[in-house]
């Protein structure tokens, strides 16, 4: 603890005058004042790596936290126990650069409220625990990278161009020479708590904020330790540092069309803020490389030779820093949602599950409008209803489908490839309204087709049921196939009751019986199978927006991150 030197009470961290502050009697110190006062066994010299610190456990889920020998820790913040946790006194790593907090406290509620304003399916309880109470201001431990290179690339390309008459033509180029690249500040949280697809989703810090660590910035704060080596992450930096370096080469040579492949694999380690000291392009085909034109600019730069391949020079320095983060946790069940906040950028993350119960109500006092207006403007068939029940399965299908890739590629820590990003909500809401602009038009098109064509519309009923299907007869298997290997959700039986119900209407519009009974009961089931998936999207959405907490050294405990 740091005291204040005119009332010995302790000096704080405070976020807006980036000062320390006491508290009790309102005095402001600068940094480089407090931390000549420590008497704190955290204050080491510099050639000391470690210092100690007041180290809490928590004995449902095994996680650690830090804090100064004065402080109380209640509730664990990454499962939200309540219950009591125990201290000692343990050495950690000493970190080398710190980022401080510059989001303040008050900013963290405040855009964690607004956020919250939005989510109306949300549990209320959730919305109320996000308080001033409710967020921790912890230093998360992270590992920075600095890596240069120098060398030379060799990269393939290829453009398509028209010739004149009119044949797309492919021409394939090589791009060579030297490479001489810098970046530092690529960084990983080095923490097995701390979730890397929560940490992901407040980063980057920013790099030119970082200060050389002094144990002023943490009081007032909690803390994490590193309990992760910094060589676990380097093979996944160097791939981050392979994706910028193609940005990098594609928008320098945007002309020659270098390939991410070619580039990728021709990078033995990559980096970023590559500055391409010298060029030279050759043209090839399939037999080998042509020489330039006699005209050719740039055919006297240094041209890459193929036995300098393995020369290369790559400098590889890590640093442990911490960087500053808001952190709340609600606990519901043996899951846990969070909401965070970099408290350098003030980026946040919220996962809000959603309540079965508002969203029944909220379904409900949408749905019984809808039904009351299709039922005073039209006479409603029994074909008509039992199709409007098919349409509803589709849809609920594809919602069902999206929501199982979305926890797959959670599970297993898979990033969106280009291409399969999620649809925006204000597409999605148009595209919702357009099918129910058609879905009540129906029954217009039904007499016109009558009167007019003389066509039923049953047949066309007939032909979507069918392809419907097939087509979620296909979506069963190819599912079953691909994402068989997530777990909490209940992905077969649901999509068996979609096909199975699919058929049946087909069944039921080619049959055509002559009682209604058969159509509005079929319906009916449909209705109720609807039912059931919504449930189980509602409940597999909850486990999309919210992490089982991993067990730290405890036996027999479950390591699973869904």
């Amino acid at each position: 603890m740091i005291g204040c030197p005119n009332c010995g009470n302790k000096l704080v961290f405070d976020v807006e005058s980036q000062k320390m502050n006491c508290r009790y009697c309102g005095t402001y110190y600068l940094i480089s004042e407090a931390s000549k006062w420590s008497k704190d066994a955290f204050e080491q010299t510099e050639e000391q790596e470690g210092m100690e610190v007041t180290t809490f456990t928590c004995s449902q889920c095994g996680a650690e936290i830090s804090a100064d020998s004065d402080e109380a820790v209640t509730w664990c913040s990454y499962c939200g126990s309540p219950a009591t946790l125990t201290s000692r006194l343990t050495r950690m790593r000493r970190p080398d650069v710190v980022v401080p907090f510059r989001r303040s406290h008050d900013e963290c509620v405040a855009l964690y409220r607004h956020e919250a304003r939005k989510q109306i399916y949300a549990p209320r309880a959730m919305i109320n625990h996000g308080t001033a109470d409710g967020f921790r201001g912890i230093y998360m431990p992270y590992w920075t990278y600095d890596i240069s290179r120098k060398g030379p690339y060799d990269f393939l390309g290829e453009v398509i161009e028209s010739n004149s008459n009119e044949y797309n033509v492919s021409v394939q180029y090589r791009m060579t020479g030297e490479l001489n690249s810098n970046y530092n500040g690529l960084s990983h949280d080095a923490s097995q708590t701390f979730d890397d697809f929560v940490s992901e989703r407040i980063a980057p810090y920013y790099f030119s904020n970082q200060k050389p660590f002094n144990i002023c910035y943490l009081n007032g704060f909690y803390a994490n330790a590193a309990d992760q080596d910094d060589k676990v992450y380097r093979a996944s930096i160097l791939k981050t540092e392979a994706e910028l370096i193609y940005t990098d080469a594609y928008a320098k040579f945007s002309g020659y069309g270098p390939k991410e492949t070619s580039v990728l694999s021709s990078l033995a380690v990559q980096g970023y803020g590559a500055g391409f000291n010298s060029f030279s392009w050759r043209e090839v085909d399939e037999i080998g490389v042509k020489k330039p034109a006699e005209d050719d600019p740039d055919k006297d730069l240094n041209v890459w030779d193929s036995e300098d391949e393995t020369r290369r020079d790559v400098a590889v320095k890590s640093k442990l820093a911490m960087f500053p983060v808001w952190f709340m946790s609600y606990r519901w069940g043996d899951r846990v949602s969070y909401a965070t906040m970099n408290g350098d950028t003030g980026k946040m993350y919220s996962e809000f599950p959603a309540s079965p119960k508002r969203f029944l109500g909220i379904s409900l006092l949408t749905a019984i409008p809808l039904f009351f207006l299709i039922y005073f403007l039209y006479t409603l068939t029994p074909e008509y209803v039992l199709f409007l029940a098919l349409m509803s399965v589709i849809g609920a299908s594809a919602m069902f489908r999206s929501e199982v890739v979305d926890i797959f590629r959670r599970q297993y820590h898979i990033n969106m490839q280009a291409g399969t990003k999620p649809m925006k909500p204000k597409r999605k809401m148009f595209l919702v309204l357009c099918l129910i602009a058609l879905l009540m038009l129906i029954p217009v098109i039904e007499l016109w087709l009558a009167t007019y064509i003389g066509i039923r519309i049953r047949y066309i009923y007939i032909i979507v049921a069918v392809i419907a299907a097939l087509l979620l007869i296909v979506r069963f298997i190819n599912m079953r196939s691909t994402y068989g290997g997530i777990v909490d959700v209940r992905m077969d039986a649901v999509n068996i009751l979609f096909a199975a119900l699919a058929f049946a209407c087909a069944v039921i519009f080619i049959w055509n019986p002559a009682s209604d009974t058969v159509y509005y009961t079929l319906a009916c089931g449909s209705v109720a199978v609807v039912c059931l998936s919504v449930s189980e999207l509602i409940r597999s959405y909850n486990i999309l927006s919210s992490v089982r907490p991993k067990q730290f050294n405890r036996s027999g405990g479950e390591e699973d991150n869904a």
